[in-house]
């Protein structure tokens, strides 16, 4: 035993000169208790079980105090763990239809403007050209006249007409063809015959006149025939 500490007699090792009981193996270290030394295997006095009991708080208070720490910031239970794989959407299949499907409605072209026109009539004023009464049909028994004018002098000394008879699927069939005298330096030129002559040529029905410069079409008309 020194000043500083105190030898326990029991197990011989080291203990503080104020301790009562030693601090490994519990026995008394003071005069007087030595008839409270439990010979058993574990002690009983009241020093001894305060010293395991304080032992024990200790290690229970820090399992607590670890436990408290541990649900504060959990562990991320996915860490080195293989990601799961992100599952696909399935594309729809698109079901067949077995309705046709629709033909693009064809915009017919606009029939491109001519420079000149064409009139009827059944008769004209040859010295003025101007038709006495007009009209797009006619008859046997009548006349048959016809003015063609353009916004410019001919420039030609005669005038293509081409006849053709339409049918009733719209197609037109060239009946006729001929050239007329024409004043070159005017723009304004008239025509007339018996309808009887026009009839007994093309028969009736439905026409279209068209008239040519060389080869440029200037004008075109329709007229109908009937018996």
């Amino acid at each position: 035993m020194t000043g500083d500490s105190v030898e326990c007699f029991n197990c011989g090792r080291p203990n503080p000169a104020w301790a009562r009981v030693c601090r490994y193996c519990g026995v008394p270290l003071v005069a007087g208790d030595a008839a409270a030394v439990n010979s058993g295997p574990f002690p009983t006095d009241q020093h001894s079980l305060l010293s395991m009991g304080a032992a024990i708080a200790t290690i229970v208070a820090a399992v607590i105090v670890g436990v408290i720490f541990s649900n504060i910031n959990p562990t991320d239970p996915t860490v080195g763990l293989a990601p799961s794989p992100t599952p696909q959407a399935s594309q729809p299949v698109p079901s067949a239809s077995t309705e046709p499907s629709a033909e693009p409605t064809k915009t017919p072209k606009p029939t491109p403007k001519l420079p000149g026109t064409v009139a009827f009539g059944t008769g004209v004023d040859s010295s003025s050209c101007k038709l006495t009464d007009e009209t797009n049909t006619f008859g046997p028994g009548t006349g048959f006249a016809h003015v063609i004018t353009l916004d410019e002098p001919f420039g030609v000394n005669q005038l293509t007409e081409r006849i053709s008879r339409i049918r009733k699927n719209g197609t037109t069939k060239v009946v006729e063809e001929g050239a007329n005298r024409a004043p070159a330096d005017e723009h304004v030129v008239c025509y007339a015959v018996r309808s009887n002559d026009v009839i007994s040529n093309w028969g009736t029905g439905r026409f279209l006149m068209r008239v040519y410069r060389g080869d440029e079409e200037i004008a075109s008309a329709r007229f109908r025939l009937t018996d």
